[in-house]
């Protein structure tokens, strides 16, 4: 979650042309990787923030070579890695994850979003995920152990990580102890995953029963729909039907969890594959994803939800960068980039990404102006970056490019303020748009070789 879990959920809480596209464009994610990062690296100093000029060619080269990968005991499959420059290697050390660490990870591993001044498991799992991508094995310790003491009850095996944690009468404690499945998920992934790249047995058995909790708890069939994984265990079941989000569904890591389960008959998460496609495409009538979304028990299909504004904003907004990182052979993206690909044509048009809009166009709760001209921040411009990449527009997606490296500040953040939020959000995406991580046919995670990383002169 995005640090604003709806736990008041009672009713009172909060194909064919993209897919030529992205198989045409897909092997130029890393020049784009390239120039974000070489234009983030010469930002010494914030400058003034030009206009997003979508007719700017980007030059790539598209007879590179593949890179190969370790074999991480069939985790890792080198087929799946975007290709790296005969001319480069990959520097070894992550830039924007030691200044991430610097600023919002504390000595002991926990996360803080120092804007709501409290920690959440989002940021936590999100921390594990990008620590094992930086091959950061300190790290990555630190952040699960803090989770697992502090939000877990000490064993993440038996217990879903309560979702907030902050200040309460001058005491650091939980304060809600709900959990938020989309973090749960995550830790699960990060956590098999890095039982092979560190090498720990007790990580993929954490990681496992994690998930074994994942589907005990968070997980129900939902007629009409089918198995659904629901935003937390407890208050998104409503008398309407059922609240849901579409951006707590990363599809690879629904993938994986089907992958992890496949001698099951009885595991849900095949199924729900196409359940969260489903809700993808009955929730998104203007081609923008909403940020909650409601399940009719009635009527049997999705609706605008009457209780929160039917807009897109701070959740809404992984819903974009989750397919646009799936392998373009996937069948699934090309349904999901097209749910949003209106988000794209309000950029060209506004010249901006903006923080908020209207996803259900005739939504009596909702405004009457389809976009609210307010610029969203630079993590949106990052996610929008991915999302052009994916779509075959790399003109739109440099401009987005040079429009972030100039939010850039001499201390490695970008923005004043500097959000957590928007940090993780520059974390997946610049990892992703460098070659840093790539996810495989099964959802599996896919890390570059160490071979294929290098010292920063």
């Amino acid at each position: 979650m995005n640090g604003r879990h709806p736990h008041v959920a009672q009713d009172s809480s909060r194909p064919g042309r993209i897919d030529r596209f992205a198989r045409s464009t897909a092997r130029f994610a890393l020049p784009l990787g390239l120039v974000f990062a070489l234009t983030t690296a010469c930002a010494s100093r914030p400058t003034t923030p030009t206009p997003l000029e979508p007719d700017v060619v980007v030059p790539f080269d598209p007879t590179r070579p593949d890179a190969g990968l370790d074999s991480h005991d069939g985790l890792i499959d080198p087929a799946d890695l975007p290709p790296v420059p005969q001319t480069t290697c990959l520097p070894r050390q992550w830039p924007l994850w030691e200044t991430y660490k610097t600023h919002f990870v504390e000595a002991d591993g926990r996360v803080v979003d120092h804007f709501a001044k409290h920690s959440t498991s989002e940021g936590q799992a999100y921390g594990m995920f990008l620590a094992l991508v930086a091959r950061d094995r300190e790290g990555f310790a630190k952040i699960f152990d803090w989770a697992n003491r502090f939000l877990a009850k000490g064993d993440l095996g038996q217990h879903l990580p309560a979702w907030k944690w902050a200040d309460k009468g001058g005491r650091q404690q939980i304060v809600d102890p709900n959990a938020a499945s989309d973090a749960d998920l995550f830790m699960a992934y990060a956590l098999v995953h890095a039982a092979s790249v560190f090498g720990s047995d007790e990580y993929a058995r954490l990681g496992g029963r994690l998930l074994a909790l994942i589907e005990a708890r968070e997980v129900v069939d939902i007629p009409g729909l089918g198995p659904m994984m629901l935003p937390a265990p407890i208050g998104f079941e409503i008398a309407q039907g059922f609240r849901l989000n579409q951006s707590y569904l990363p599809l690879p890591l629904v993938r994986w969890a089907s992958s992890m389960s496949k001698d099951r008959k009885d595991a849900p998460w095949t199924a729900m594959i196409e359940a969260t496609v489903l809700m993808a495409e009955g929730s998104t009538p203007n081609r923008l994803y909403a940020d909650w979304i409601i399940w009719d028990k009635n009527s049997r299909r999705f609706v605008a939800d009457t209780v929160l504004p039917p807009l897109g904003s701070y959740d809404a907004i992984r819903a974009y960068l989750w397919p646009a990182m799936m392998p373009v052979d996937d069948p699934m993206r090309g349904r999901l980039l097209a749910r949003g690909s209106r988000l794209l044509e309000l950029v060209r048009t506004t010249g901006f990404v903006p923080e908020k809009v209207h996803a259900w166009p005739n939504a009596a709760a909702g405004p009457a102006d389809e976009v609210i001209p307010t610029p969203g921040p630079v993590g949106f411009e990052v996610v929008a970056q991915v999302f052009a990449t994916a779509m075959g527009d790399l003109r739109l997606a440099a401009s987005l490019g040079r429009s972030i490296a100039e939010k850039q500040r001499p201390n490695g953040l970008y923005g004043d303020p500097a959000f957590y939020y928007d940090h993780n959000l520059l974390l997946f995406a610049q990892g992703f748009l460098e070659g840093r991580y790539a996810f495989r046919a099964d959802g599996g995670l896919v890390l570059p070789r160490e071979g294929d990383l290098c010292s920063t002169p």
